[in-house]
């Protein structure tokens, strides 16, 4: 997968739930201006609403974490085959750059830890 629509799909992931997020608002606002009988019912509205919104932030912040690290995918685009030819002409030294830059903290930082 490309790097740069890997990035432009989190985003666009991200977008999306923020903005359900802030619909949640307009819900409990609309539910709200129904005449409610008990307070308790009012509670539960308000922690569905809370534990909603945390929903939300936990899936942004999951995917984030998941998918966010995408330099290893520099290194993918050193090894497709059918770009072999074109690489004759045009190599890709901005993928080969940034890889060997990230194996060289990968192993500055094994080093360390061992």
């Amino acid at each position: 997968m490309d790097p740069v629509e890997l990035s432009k799909a989190i985003f666009r992931f991200e977008e999306n739930i923020l903005k359900e997020r802030q619909n949640i608002d307009n819900i409990v606002e609309t539910s709200q201006n129904h005449p409610t009988k008990k307070r308790r019912q009012d509670d539960t509205i308000e922690t569905r609403k809370i534990a909603t919104k945390e929903v939300c932030d936990i899936f942004i912040v999951n995917v984030k974490e998941r998918f966010d690290y995408k330099n290893h995918l520099n290194a993918s685009h050193l090894f497709f085959s059918t770009k072999f030819p074109m690489y004759e002409n045009n190599f890709p030294n901005d993928h080969f750059s940034k890889t060997l830059k990230r194996i060289k903290t990968f192993l500055r930082n094994s080093m360390t830890e061992d």
